[in-house]
């Protein structure tokens, strides 16, 4: 009987606390892209991507830059993406993104960005991406796309692609999401 008291109380307790705790520190918001850099060696990869970011207006991100592929990019490689979120004392491992395909990959994390993304630099496909050097000219982010709600903070994101162990691509970005402001809409 003090088993399914200790329960039922837990079944009341947790989701209170989580209430209480995560006042202020989670809903809604917006994304906003800080920074995209290029890892060290960059030019080592058989996939060599370099992305800068500007500001079209205040909601808006437009990115240019080129994408230059040794290979067709298609279910053969992996991609792995580590988001870990900017606290007191470095940056703590938050999220871990994987897929074996890297096609399945795109679809379920990024299909429209990628497919627009890939569209401005004259692809109709969003995978298998051909193998050639793809230039990317004021390409506008959607954050629409993204989650709504999240934790408010700043997070560092490592985006790297693998043929079998070898990594073969590399990006580093930093990312922030703030809550929304009442002239936001």
């Amino acid at each position: 009987m003090i088993q399914y008291l200790c329960v039922a109380l837990l079944c009341i307790f947790i989701p209170f606390s989580i209430s209480l705790l995560s006042d202020g520190m989670i809903g809604p918001g917006r994304w906003l892209v800080i920074n995209i850099q290029k890892c060290p060696d960059w030019q080592k990869y058989p996939i060599r991507i370099d992305i800068v970011r500007r500001k079209v207006n205040r909601t808006h991100d437009g990115f240019s830059g080129f994408m230059e592929l040794d290979m067709d990019f298609d279910d053969h490689y992996s991609v792995r993406m580590d988001i870990c979120k900017h606290v007191d004392g470095g940056c703590k491992p938050y999220q871990l993104l994987t897929d074996h395909s890297g096609c399945n990959f795109i679809e379920k994390y990024a299909k429209e960005n990628v497919k627009d993304c890939l569209a401005a630099s004259g692809l109709n496909e969003s995978c298998p991406i051909p193998k050639g050097k793809h230039v990317i000219n004021n390409y506008v982010f959607n954050y629409e796309e993204l989650p709504g709600n999240s934790i408010y903070g700043l997070f560092g994101v490592k985006i790297q692609t693998f043929e079998k162990s070898q990594e073969i691509s590399c990006v580093d970005m930093t990312i922030s999401f703030e809550a929304k402001r009442d002239d936001d809409e």
